[in-house]
């Protein structure tokens, strides 16, 4: 009998890995939702509220498809050696927002080490889907000339009520956005972007803040605003990009001005 006792023991500990933990469901942070802080840690960090990650690298890794990464305060993204900073590359859809905790719009702002911190903040590539809501993006422009932008779009992006894309510094055109693809979608709804800066080539033909070398670009409400350097918010002619032999593919120009 104690032997039969044993053998259930070891099996519980084997198979619950939780040892004496008999019935009860083994707890882990929900990955559907998880948080990230100045404060937190990559490693023993668990991305719920009271325990926080502290990269939105970590962050995405963790979440579920569907899921919100929530910002508790402001972050710096930092290079990963290669030049680039945040690459969405596994087709998950998310949103990244201020945690509804937090009293003030957390910033997700440019960093760099050895002086470096010039590439593009984050790279959507195809397949995924990020939202944003809430939430400041700061290029740092100050302190960084960059050859990147804010975000580079080869799938989705949606941009909604409370979203600034701010203060990006680039040798390249397409300062805050540069949307290139035959999948690569921008929906604006709200949201605005602004001061960001063209330092490149004075005889560059391409200046704006938003470049659409291809894809879509749908923009029903937010605001351009105060980008400097020259040339136009978008870069292609709009007849070329969206004919009236594609319906579908839309913008609403009314919404491009400078005010």
């Amino acid at each position: 009998m104690q032997k039969i006792v044993m053998m259930f023991l070891v099996f519980a500990l084997v198979f619950t890995g939780m040892g004496f933990s008999f019935g009860t469901p083994v707890s882990y942070a929900a990955s559907s939702d998880v948080y990230v802080a100045s404060g937190g840690d990559d490693t023993t960090g668990d991305g719920t509220l009271e325990n926080p990650y502290a990269t939105l690298s970590k962050a995405y890794a963790e979440v579920n498809t569907g899921g919100t990464i929530y910002i508790k305060d402001d972050i710096t993204l930092l290079e990963d050696g290669n030049g680039r900073f945040l690459v969405f590359d596994k087709g998950k859809n998310i949103t990244i927002t201020t945690a509804p905790e937090s009293t003030e719009l957390a910033v997700i702002q440019r960093g760099g080490t050895g002086g470096s911190g010039v590439g593009t903040l984050i790279d959507i590539k195809s397949g995924g889907q990020l939202t944003l809501k809430n939430i400041i993006f700061d290029g740092k422009g100050e302190t960084y000339q960059s050859n990147g932008r804010i975000i580079n779009v080869s799938s989705t992006l949606v941009i909604e009520e409370g979203t600034i894309l701010r203060n990006n510094n680039s040798i390249y055109g397409g300062t805050a956005l540069y949307l290139s693809g035959s999948d690569a979608v921008i929906e604006m709804s709200g949201g605005v972007i602004t001061d960001n800066k063209f330092s490149g080539s004075a005889g560059s033909s391409i200046k704006n803040a938003i470049y659409i070398a291809s894809g879509t670009f749908n923009m029903t409400g937010g605001k351009v605003i105060d980008n400097s350097g020259g040339g136009e918010l978008i870069s292609r002619e709009v007849s070329s990009l969206f004919p009236a032999t594609h319906a579908s593919r839309g913008i609403r120009l009314k919404y491009l001005v400078n005010q």
